[in-house]
């Protein structure tokens, strides 16, 4: 995997398959800034004219409104959070990262104008347990 930006989940690198089987790689773009980004994916195999090179590009954009949410550490050992969004309290409720984010803060660039969000933060530990939802936070987002 290259370029920034760039993420692959649900195949591990070295993964060895038999003849027949099939492993499917997810690839996400989640950019840090504006503009165009180059990147891609190389697969090596023992087939004729590896390695294979698949080209990827995705285009950072400005979002109109963005969520920015940010929260104390937890006192216990956490392998990262996730972040949850629902329109009230009783849900439903939307994980908005798919993986555990490692720091204390997360952005929402899904908003829309003139919704209004609840959002709560969960820990999640080395065995994948996650811990209960925090004291949700309200965020009304304007119309522009």
């Amino acid at each position: 995997m290259s370029g920034p930006g760039f993420g692959a989940s649900g195949v591990p690198s070295g993964v060895i398959l038999a003849p027949g089987e099939a492993a499917t790689l997810n690839v996400v773009f989640a950019p840090s800034g504006i503009g165009s980004v180059p990147g891609s994916v190389t697969l090596n195999s023992d087939a004729v004219g590896s390695p294979t090179t698949i080209p990827l590009s995705g285009t950072g954009i400005q979002p109109p409104h963005t969520v920015n949410l940010t929260w104390n550490a937890s006192t216990s050992s956490v392998f990262g959070y996730y972040a949850y969004r629902a329109q009230n309290q009783y849900g439903p409720y939307t994980r908005l990262n798919s993986t555990p984010v490692t720091t204390t803060q997360y952005t929402d660039i899904t908003v829309q104008p003139g919704q209004t969000y609840l959002y709560w933060v969960t820990a999640v530990g080395a065995n994948t347990m996650e811990s209960a939802f925090s004291d949700p936070v309200s965020a009304v987002i304007p119309i522009p």
